[in-house]
């Protein structure tokens, strides 16, 4: 089904999911809200985000913090939460690289972009949530969940390197760094630069 397109390990272009247009049902609304803290969630806002740079919203956030909905069509469950106005930064990247061939390109276009003001990162540091799991495709509101899916945190630095944060890059654990359950920068410099908070399993 899908997975048709290649998918860039953080950000990466991707086609145009047939969700687009599709209204979820209240379960898939509370689905979404699953990477968040149980306190974060019911201020949280519900989106949909179609990779061309829109977003369209289901629920409002009262909090600052939007999720979005599962696509349907997917083999799995890809879930995550964003500060609302870096979900607009996320959109417009998206977007851009419907157009370039390479996230470089991208990440390089939006890097300017920001820097002339044509698009706004927010004045501190954000938190993202998120809930990956490539091989089921429900995560269950009963606290049954699937035992392949994967948790973790990221806090956003924008444009920080690693060595300014006291930290590891991905690339400097000589491993997976999915796998290692330190805290790591990835992006390391960028607008995408973020803390990658791993847990070993997903309840803890």
């Amino acid at each position: 089904m899908k997975k048709q397109a290649v998918i860039w390990a953080v950000l990466g272009m991707c086609a145009i999911p047939s969700y687009a247009q599709y209204v979820p049902s209240e379960s898939e609304i509370q689905i979404a809200k699953l990477p968040l803290p149980t306190e974060l969630r019911e201020g949280a806002g519900v989106i949909n985000w179609n990779y061309v740079g829109n977003i369209t919203r289901y629920r409002a956030s009262t909090s600052g913090m939007s999720c979005n909905v599962d696509d349907p069509d997917d083999e799995g469950v890809n879930i995550r939460c964003y500060n609302d106005q870096f979900w607009e930064v996320i959109a417009r990247s998206r977007e851009i690289g419907q157009t370039v061939t390479s996230w470089a390109e991208q990440d390089s276009i939006v890097a300017v972009e920001i820097s002339a003001g044509t698009l706004q990162l927010p004045e501190a540091p954000t938190a993202g949530y998120r809930i990956l799991d490539r091989e089921s495709s429900m995560i269950s509101l009963d606290g049954q969940k699937s035992p392949t899916a994967r948790k973790w945190q990221s806090i956003h630095f924008p444009f920080r390197t690693a060595d300014e944060m006291g930290l590891p890059t991905e690339e400097e654990l000589n491993s997976d760094g999915m796998q290692s359950y330190v805290p790591f920068v990835m992006s390391s410099g960028t607008w995408w630069s973020h803390v990658m908070i791993v847990h070993e399993s997903f309840d803890d």
